[in-house]
């Protein structure tokens, strides 16, 4: 705090985080088979043999939309 007396100190809710994160699981596993978790908020998708480039970019956006809807609930 010396360094920076501006600094604020924020708490973090990692019940609500492995809670975001189990939701963000579920729901690319709705639509995504091969996947592989790399951490709380990281994942490895394979969309390959999952259509045209452009289709699986609106799969993810809708999926993320998904997340966020569903994310807000909690």
């Amino acid at each position: 705090m010396r360094l920076c007396p501006e600094a604020r100190i924020i708490r973090g809710d990692m019940e609500m985080y492995s809670k975001v994160s189990h939701l963000v699981t579920e729901v690319i596993q709705e639509k995504v088979f091969v996947l592989e978790k790399a951490s709380i908020d990281e994942f490895y998708l394979d969309l390959s043999g999952m259509g045209h480039p452009v289709q699986k970019l609106v799969l993810l956006q809708r999926q993320s939309k998904k997340v966020k809807k569903d994310a807000s609930l909690l």
